[in-house]
């Protein structure tokens, strides 16, 4: 168990880390219009792999047990090496034009010397120690770039994002269970799950057909579906028939590429100089709002006894999100 934690837990975990800032960076630089079609069409390919894997993974338990799927599942994960190696930058594949021969040249000279603005140090009585520090505290808050902290806008994007995920990933991890306490069989758990992410896949075709042909706000888009998986959320927990929950769960599927495909197009349009800090930031912010609601559910959960009022909180999370 303890194996299993640090490299499941940690090492993943440290992985997937590293790799998603560099990946939508990558993104970023690479496509300057049409990204939501772009990411909408990468969100397909994704959407598919998670359809089939749950297939693939019981037909090579039968065929190979326990130990030989996870020998092939971490084989299939020696996969992120070549496809890390092959994020190289940009700038490699632009094409060079000449500089025109008219263009001016400027001289380093005294009259285009911007004049120095900053007041002259006056003497302080702080001692050397207390100047190690603050230079020191100076010097991770300009390489982590964490004055976009003292940006409105910046802390306000980047929390609705990370509520909105946070709701996202916790109710998919919980929906088998609610299905489960509302007494479905497991065929019937089967076919609510399936709806689900077939709808989820139908979704992220529609957002890449749509963004192709129109230009569209990412925070437009997301926006939408943060606010009417709130309201459909609400409307699952309303009703209890069968084929009420299947139709609901339906819907939300659908809304959730709403989610997923425009969440780092986001910060990317408002952040567009210096999104990697920025989004790494935010996979901070969003890390500690994860670890922060796990508590928070299993105390609503303990507290009410009812499974339903933690669908609550984390359809209030998006109703934050939206407002």
């Amino acid at each position: 168990m303890l194996n299993l934690g640090n490299t499941r837990a940690f090492l993943a975990g440290m992985g997937f880390g590293l790799m998603m800032p560099a990946v939508f960076t990558a993104f970023n630089r690479y496509f300057d219009t049409r990204r939501n079609a772009a990411m909408a069409m990468a969100q397909v390919l994704v959407a598919a792999l998670n359809i089939s894997f749950p297939f693939l993974a019981t037909l090579s338990m039968d065929t190979f047990g326990f130990r030989g799927t996870v020998a092939l599942i971490s084989a299939y994960g020696l996969h992120c090496f070549p496809a890390m190696l092959s994020l190289q930058p940009v700038e490699w594949y632009m094409k060079k034009e000449p500089l025109d021969a008219n263009s001016q040249m400027y001289q380093l000279s005294g009259n285009n010397l911007e004049e120095n603005k900053e007041p002259v140090p006056t003497l302080c009585t702080s001692t050397r120690r207390d100047r190690k520090l603050l230079d020191a505290w100076k010097s991770v808050e300009k390489a982590l770039d964490l004055g976009l902290f003292k940006q409105p806008s910046f802390v306000n994007i980047v929390l609705g994002l990370s509520l909105s995920m946070t709701s996202d990933l916790a109710f998919i991890s919980i929906f088998p269970l609610l299905l489960t306490t509302a007494g479905f069989s497991t065929d019937e758990l089967t076919l609510v799950m399936t709806t689900y992410f077939t709808a989820d896949l139908i979704s992220r075709i529609f957002v890449f057909l749509l963004t192709s042909r129109i230009d569209i706000s990412s925070r437009k888009l997301f926006l939408f579906g943060a606010l009417f998986s709130a309201i459909f959320r609400i409307l699952y927990v309303v009703g209890d028939s069968f084929w009420w929950i299947v139709v609901i769960s339906a819907v939300l599927g659908f809304l959730r590429s709403f989610i997923q495909i425009p969440l780092p197009l986001v910060v990317a349009e408002a952040f567009p100089t210096r999104f990697v800090t920025a989004f790494s930031l935010y996979m901070v912010v969003c890390g500690c709002v994860a670890l922060s609601f796990g508590p928070l559910m299993s105390f609503v959960k303990q507290t009410t006894g009812r499974l339903d009022m933690v669908v609550h909180l984390l359809t209030l999370a998006h109703i934050l999100c939206a407002v």
